[in-house]
């Protein structure tokens, strides 16, 4: 019988470039994800502005459809007793995912550049889809919708008398791209801009904040969109992004990928690594009204 003695070794760290230097790129990436998200997803503005209001993921959810209303009462009159409605429901998980295949070449021969390439394509997907999910997911058959007018003011205004009927409320306007554009640059009378606050990424009228997203109503002929969303209408959580890495998968390079027997690019034979970014996030409306929709505005 023999003993087999080994000597201790000390702990494997990223910085040691025999170890696990390699993987400290993905920790780079998925790092700051769901900050970096703020400025692309509707969803995340509100989120990190603290408009939503935050419940854990897989909450049931009692949401009161009838609000207490006190009363002033006189001396020795009956005091009225209120009632209370109540809807059941869940905050259910979603989970959003965005899928590319790099070169190694990309991964190891670039520094900033192939990060913020990758950080890039990743963010702007998860993005996308969040803000999908997001924006579908608020509209419903009970969604009013307003007509629009040649007045952006006005429709504003109309948006807000369905929205913010409280005065409390924390609403954003979310526009597409086009109508940002138009917002951005439309005149007054004199040659002025009209809305000094608003720029084609974005900006403010009359101090509600307005958001571009490429899945809010695109203009059609009939003329521009918007939904006005109040935050506050709104409960929801996210969790952290999980970024991935595999040079072993076998993918369908494909954006609308098939069942069943498909074409596979091995990532091992092409020397390849497929990036996947997961999302898990959740929202509930908990009032109709919490949500307007703007259809045909002539701007």
């Amino acid at each position: 019988m023999g003993r087999i003695l080994r000597s201790a070794v000390t702990a494997g760290t990223m910085a040691d470039a025999s170890w696990t230097a390699d993987l400290a790129g993905y920790g780079i990436i998925a790092a700051g994800f769901i900050e970096s998200l703020r400025p692309l997803s509707a969803f995340d503005r509100m989120f990190s502005d603290g408009a939503i209001r935050r419940i854990p993921l897989r909450t049931r959810l009692a949401v009161a459809t009838s609000a207490i209303v006190g009363s002033e009462v006189g001396e020795g009159a009956n005091i009225p007793v209120n009632s209370m409605a109540f809807a059941a429901s869940g905050l259910d998980a979603r989970k959003v995912q965005a899928l590319i295949a790099v070169t190694n070449e990309v991964l190891d021969g670039t520094t900033s550049a192939g990060a913020a390439l990758l950080a890039t394509e990743l963010r702007g997907g998860v993005a996308s889809a969040t803000n999908a999910a997001f924006l579908a997911g608020l509209v419903t058959s009970n969604t009013t919708t307003i007509a629009g007018s040649a007045s952006p003011l006005a429709d504003l205004g109309n948006l807000l008398d369905v929205v913010n009927t409280k005065g409390a409320g924390k609403p954003y306007l979310v526009v597409a791209p086009r109508t940002a554009n138009r917002l951005a640059t439309k005149a007054t009378t004199g040659g002025e801009q009209a809305f000094p606050g608003m720029t084609p990424n974005g900006g403010e009228i009359a101090g509600v904040p307005v958001l571009v997203s490429d899945q809010a109503p695109a203009p059609d002929s009939s003329g521009h969109g918007a939904i006005l969303i109040d935050g506050s209408a709104i409960v929801g959580d996210s969790d952290t992004v999980a970024v991935d890495a595999s040079e072993n998968a076998a993918l369908q390079l494909a954006s609308n990928p098939a069942s069943g027997a498909q074409q596979l690019v091995s990532m091992f034979q092409t020397n390849s690594t497929a990036l996947l970014a997961t999302r898990w996030f959740g929202f509930e409306l908990i009032r109709d009204s919490g949500v307007a929709v703007l259809s045909g505005a002539a701007w």
